[in-house]
């Protein structure tokens, strides 16, 4: 048995390639920015988001909100201590966020301020989870829409 050479008739062009993936990157990251800040659309507190390119094939979105932290990750029960010897908060409250969900609702506070010296317990709040929902949702994404450059190019 003898075995023919594969011929390629016509060559990729790397450098378009890498162009053309690095695009993808680029808008792919854009595009999950904007499913981070649909997280917080309406809050008081706006956190800001950006975008680095960490390395030449990663993008990394990111916030400094402490906030947005606490709301993402949880937290645990603590306790809330009065700092000017009177402790305020508003009697009745519903999350403007939902577990794993894009978007953001009109909740809030509500009801008539509580006045109180004395500390109090925090239940905690309960993970969201955006930043491990939008990493499983676009690490997809992401796969599909660089296989698709891919092909175009060698086909």
């Amino acid at each position: 048995m003898k075995l023919k050479p594969l011929l390629i008739d016509r060559f990729i062009d790397e450098r378009a390639m890498k162009r053309s993936l690095q695009s993808v990157l680029d808008t792919t990251a854009k595009d999950v920015k904007k499913d981070f800040e649909k997280t917080t659309a309406t809050w008081n507190h706006n956190p800001r988001f950006s975008i680095f390119r960490s390395r030449s094939w990663e993008r990394e979105i990111s916030t400094d909100s402490e906030i947005y932290g606490y709301v993402d990750e949880g937290t645990s029960p603590h306790e809330i201590r009065p700092r000017n010897r009177v402790l305020v908060f508003k009697g009745s409250y519903r999350p403007k966020t939902r577990i794993r969900t894009i978007g953001a609702s009109s909740g809030g506070s509500s009801g008539a301020p509580v006045f109180t010296s004395k500390p109090v317990q925090h239940p905690g709040t309960e993970a969201r989870e955006f930043s491990d929902m939008l990493q499983q949702e676009w690490g997809k994404e992401l796969e599909e829409r660089m296989q698709a450059v891919i092909n175009k190019e060698v086909n």
